[in-house]
């Protein structure tokens, strides 16, 4: 009964974290592209808009069904993420309960429930919180059907349990191909002595049909619009940045943001504040250090688990290296990692102990507790697409217009229109991005901000035009007149600029 009593104190903490906060950020463009689909009108036209995109459909369903139940706000858009987030501890716990011992696995929850990019991501209207908890429901019963040790291994719910999850996952996100793969792999490897299991056979080809049946065909065609429009030139040294930059954002959080490889810039930091640079060093030493130490050392002493993480997620990983969209986004994409990383460290601190490893440890507990804060309170005060509208509610006149520039497919416009209220209708409101679909990327990437803001201000001279930019790269570069309004850094830690033209 008592480690009932430790886990439901655990699910309590993980179900308080999630929601105490949920609706506090801003929406950002990229989940206004999730809510623009999901607002579908009807089941038809969203999964038409789920096609144009390049995710699979479950998330965007579940993000549907609750705006037929519920007003949009940030709260309701972010509900399902974390409703899977407080659930996803639970499994989280199961898992490792299953590979290590009590006291391992409610560390590993528990830590997870205070994970800074975890904690981000759950409370984030996309669908990785979602795919967080299908992944590790899915690896639990992936555990139990592989275990022939006990009777109730061989239990038929456990492998349609283990279906159902895997059809979920590759409906959430495609990496989850990568997975399923790795585990193919491990059950080739281990099971290579026992008798063919014809029902683990059919229970792979049950979920190949199913999508193959419901999606296989919109599937081909978003991977073969998405080819089309990006560059088949593997850039190595960007994605394995992008890993190592995921891998410190499981960590130190959004504390630094992104590691930059760059010299010039590290001394730049160091020369110009040697205390904040001192901590940033060691925000991306000691969690390095100890996650290298805990994988030699989970290799030496639980050699099976070391092979069940390593043989499973090599697909994952080799992916990451030679994709163009998952490397510079690892750190969403890989975001399932992180509590395995949490479990290698826990797992070298409960061996012999020595001063070195406690000063490591304590540092590292820091670092992480301060990322989770930052991520919380600080980095919630931030302006955004909220400040821009109630800045030009302020200041922009009725049948001025709006040019704003960020994610693809029309996100940014939306969610400006969102905060706007029922202000938008006196806006001439256009996206730059805004008509992206699968396959014309590069026509919408070429777009230049500086033409668009000519174009509209020939068409309507007498009226102001406002512009803002969520990718950064506005150059100024206009023969036109305009001012600029800086409204605060914002979560990118970029300073915000309002233009008006």
């Amino acid at each position: 009964m008592k480690k009932y009593s430790y886990i439901i104190i655990v699910l309590a903490l993980s179900i308080f974290s999630r929601f105490m906060f949920l609706g506090l950020r801003p929406f950002d463009g990229d989940e206004g592209i999730i809510i623009k689909i999901a607002q579908s009108v009807n089941f038809q036209s969203l999964i038409k808009a789920v096609s144009q995109d390049v995710h699979p459909p479950l998330y965007h369903l579940l993000e549907f069904l609750t705006f037929k139940a519920l007003p949009l706000s940030e709260f309701s858009a972010r509900l399902i993420s974390a409703l899977a987030g407080a659930l996803a501890i639970y499994f989280i716990y199961l898992f490792f309960r299953k590979i290590s011992t009590l006291k391992i696995a409610l560390a590993v929850s528990l830590l997870s429930i205070i994970n800074p990019v975890l904690s981000y991501h759950f409370a984030e209207a996309r669908p990785y919180g979602l795919l967080v908890l299908l992944i590790f429901a899915q690896l639990y019963f992936f555990l139990k059907i592989m275990d022939h040790t006990t009777a109730k291994s061989e239990d038929m719910s456990d492998l349609v349990w283990f279906t159902i999850l895997s059809v979920l996952m590759v409906f959430t996100q495609y990496i989850s191909f990568a997975i399923f793969i790795g585990e193919v792999f491990y059950t080739l490897i281990f099971e290579g002595r026992h008798k063919i299991n014809y029902k683990k056979i059919i229970s792979t080809l049950t979920i190949i049909v199913v999508f193959g049946a419901l999606w296989g065909k919109t599937f081909l065609s978003q991977m073969q619009g998405r080819m089309l429009e990006q560059s088949q030139i593997v850039n190595l040294k960007a994605n394995i940045m992008g890993i190592f930059n995921a891998i410190y954002r499981f960590f130190a959080g959004r504390l630094f943001l992104d590691l930059d490889p760059s010299i010039s810039k590290n001394l730049e930091f160091l020369q110009s504040s040697p205390w904040a640079f001192a901590v940033f060093a060691l925000s991306v030493a000691v969690p390095l250090v100890l996650l290298i130490w805990g994988i030699v050392a989970l290799y030496k002493k639980r050699r099976q688990n070391f092979w069940l993480i390593a043989i499973i997620f090599t697909p994952v990983l080799v992916g990451a290296l030679l994709s163009g969209e998952i490397g510079p986004r690892a750190a969403r994409y890989l975001l399932f990692l992180a509590p395995f990383g949490l479990y290698v460290i826990i797992e070298l601190l409960e061996r012999k102990q020595t001063t070195f490893k406690n000063v490591l440890f304590t540092i590292f507990l820091l670092i992480y507790i301060s990322a989770f804060i930052y991520g919380f309170f600080p980095e919630r005060k931030k302006p955004g697409a909220d400040k821009i509208a109630e800045f030009i509610s302020a200041n922009a006149a009725s049948g001025d217009q709006i040019l704003v520039q960020g994610g693809f497919g029309g996100g940014e416009s939306l969610v400006l229109k969102y905060y706007l209220g029922p202000r938008t209708d006196d806006y001439k409101i256009d996206d730059l991005y805004g008509n992206y679909q699968v396959g014309n990327l590069s026509e919408v990437k070429n777009k230049k901000p500086s033409d668009e803001i000519a174009k509209l201000k020939t068409a309507d001279p007498a009226r102001a035009l406002w512009y803002y930019d969520f990718t950064y790269t506005f150059d100024e570069k206009t023969s036109l007149p305009f001012e600029k309004f800086p409204l605060g850094k914002d979560k990118e830690n970029k300073e915000l600029i309002v233009y008006k033209f």
